[in-house]
């Protein structure tokens, strides 16, 4: 029997910059999944949810899309096949504590935690890059939702307890160590969300256009990141003349990797309000430039600004359009910051969880 733990994610800061190539600052968290599972000789998958008390049997050489859960991991299966050219049989159990659809990645956990049981059932030494990007692949092109490599990056490689600064281009990663008296409040709107059905994909497309614009100007997307932020206002103000929404998302792009450079020289600093200050600007870029919050998260994030004297910052986590909302504190404000929040009228106790950085997919022993 072999036993799995792939963990879910926050990401800090740097929201919809990943599938740009951009800049973002995520960490493995302590909820996700746990897999149990071996071989079988019948040439089936079986797959035994206990959350959602199901079950699923499949072929691996004649799948069909289910369009439910159960496409995460077909898409893995079909993507492990074609890369190692093994056609795999086995039994396997999923037991979750993870939120789905709530911002914390439960699919890259899915996903990276199949391919990765598949890789020790048959011992075929996949590299920790080559299993992310195996399950990118299983949700850009299987699911259908053209995510960027960050969830499957920091599940699939992540070695410590520590945030890491990632490049999307490059898919370096950095460690950034977090203070410990810095303490990470996750707050559960209870608004739910799926990709394949919110305005995911719709942004895309949207920067897609906009960028072939940039073209016509001779300019990329990484090349206007490099130009001071005087320089990129005239080209902003030319594009927004035809393409007043696209560029309000490339803007939000732009400046969104500044944000994640500035917050982990702030962090760095030990100057955490002038850091959380960043996590606002990112979420009234979120809010007003690319249309991807919702008013559960704009509420906690007014009453962020409200209480700033005990919280440094906060911001919606996720793709958007529901989930979940990070605020940032001291461990010493921790109890009080708990306490105030269930003040808004709609927050209970068990929707505020104080977040553990961990290390990410693992074999259990």
């Amino acid at each position: 029997m072999i036993e799995i733990f792939s963990p879910g994610r926050v990401n800090i800061i740097g929201e919809h910059t990943d599938h740009q190539g951009g800049l973002v600052l995520p960490g493995c968290i302590q909820y996700g999944i746990r897999f149990q599972g071996n071989q079988t000789d019948n040439g089936l998958i079986k797959v035994i949810s206990h959350d959602m008390a199901d079950e699923f049997t499949f072929d691996p050489q004649n799948m069909k899309k289910q369009n439910n859960w159960v496409d995460y991991i077909q898409g893995a299966v079909f993507y492990f096949t074609k890369e190692t050219g093994i056609v795999p049989s086995f039994k396997i159990s999923l037991k979750s504590n993870l939120q789905i659809a709530s911002g914390l990645s439960s699919s890259a956990a899915l996903e990276v935690g199949i391919i990765k049981f598949l890789d020790i059932l048959y011992r075929t030494k996949l590299a920790a890059k080559k299993i992310a990007s195996l399950a990118r692949l299983a949700e850009n092109n299987y699911v259908g939702v053209k995510c960027g490599i960050m969830d499957q990056s920091i599940i699939a490689r992540s070695l410590n307890d520590t945030a890491y600064l990632l490049d999307c281009t490059t898919l370096e990663m950095e460690e950034v160590r977090l203070p410990s008296d810095l303490v990470f409040l996750l707050v559960d709107t209870k608004i739910r969300r799926s990709l394949t059905s919110s305005k995911f994909n719709e942004r895309l497309e949207e920067l897609d256009l906009i960028k072939q614009e940039l073209e016509k100007l001779n300019l990329t997307l990484q090349g206007l990141q490099m130009l001071p932020p005087e320089d990129r206002e005239p080209i902003f103000t030319q594009l927004k003349e035809f393409y007043p929404i696209e560029t309000k998302r490339l803007i939000h792009v732009i400046t969104e990797n500044d944000r994640v450079d500035q917050y982990k020289q702030l962090i760095a600093e030990s100057n955490y309000k002038a850091a959380g200050k960043q996590l606002i600007a990112s979420h009234r870029s979120l809010q007003h430039q690319f249309d991807a919050s919702w008013s559960r998260a704009d509420e906690i994030i007014q009453w962020v600004e409200g209480h700033i004297n005990i919280v440094h910052g906060g911001r919606m986590v996720g793709a958007g359009w529901g989930g979940n909302v990070l605020v940032q504190t001291l461990k010493s404000d921790e109890q009080k910051v708990i306490n105030e929040l269930k003040e808004i009228d709609w927050i209970e106790q068990d929707m505020i969880t104080v977040l553990s950085i961990r290390k990410g997919v693992e074999l259990l022993e």
